[in-house]
């Protein structure tokens, strides 16, 4: 865990959104992974993988052969 919060402080996008980074409490990664959908390109990326998901999960056959 302290590992990934150490990768996590050093992301640019998180930086300049200026995130507050606390190891080992639920609730900050909580606040922190709402920061993270905030930052407008990972929001992008959330929303493409979100449909994608939601086709799949509509789709019997296509879910299996994934």
């Amino acid at each position: 865990m302290l590992a990934v919060w150490r990768i996590l402080a050093q992301d640019p996008f998180l930086l300049e959104a200026r995130s507050l980074f606390v190891p080992c409490n639920s609730h900050s990664l909580q606040i922190l992974i709402g920061d993270i959908l905030n930052i407008p390109y990972y929001k992008i990326v959330h929303t493409q993988l979100t449909s994608i998901i939601t086709i799949f999960r509509a789709s019997p056959k296509q879910l299996a052969l994934l």
